[in-house]
């Protein structure tokens, strides 16, 4: 019996998809990124890299903290796909909150507006992005290159320590914050 990923490809190694069980290396797959909260208990499989972003998808807000954790793991997804490796992103559903991560790893790897990331992984991944809070932060993303220059494709640079990017009444500010720092 063949085992199924439920995965949709984005760009060249860079698949979205929802929760999967088991298989993941069988299927080519080698960086294994755990978006939602309540699935980060997997077990790590052999040959695979597990990221792990926890995330919450249930209409609160996302804090500060959150957005930090989805921007740093999106770009280390981003060096992972520049390196070549096939990586799938994933939550409970492969809608919103992969749909986070990945669009920011494709706004490192492709220079696209956060607008244009968000309209790709629509196109591609029916249900995509529902959740309006991610959307606004990803339309956030400040614009990356010229037009006509060529797409990031180095290892993304760290944000420093989240404590010194963060307001201090804990609202969007510190997002605000961050994405300066982009």
């Amino acid at each position: 019996m063949a085992l199924m990923i439920d995965a949709t490809r984005l760009w060249s190694k860079l698949y979205q998809g929802s929760y999967p069980l088991e298989g993941v290396r069988a299927h080519g797959f080698r960086v294994l990124v755990l978006c939602a909260e309540e699935l980060q208990h997997r077990v790590e499989e052999p040959g695979v890299v597990t990221l792990h972003c926890p995330l919450f998808d249930d209409g609160r807000p996302m804090s500060p903290i959150e957005w930090h954790r989805a921007v740093r793991t999106g770009r280390e997804v981003a060096a992972h796909v520049a390196a070549g490796h096939r990586t799938l992103v994933t939550c409970a559903q492969g809608r919103n909150r992969s749909g986070l991560v990945a669009g920011i790893a494709l706004y490192e790897l492709t220079g696209r507006s956060g607008e244009q990331c968000v309209q790709h992984i629509r196109a591609l991944r029916r249900g995509a992005l529902t959740n309006d809070d991610f959307v606004a932060a990803l339309y956030g993303l400040p614009p990356r290159i010229r037009q006509g220059a060529h797409p990031v494709r180095r290892a993304p640079q760290r944000i420093g320590p989240v404590h010194e990017r963060l307001s201090a009444d804990g609202t969007d500010q510190g997002r605000q914050t961050l994405l300066r720092h982009l």
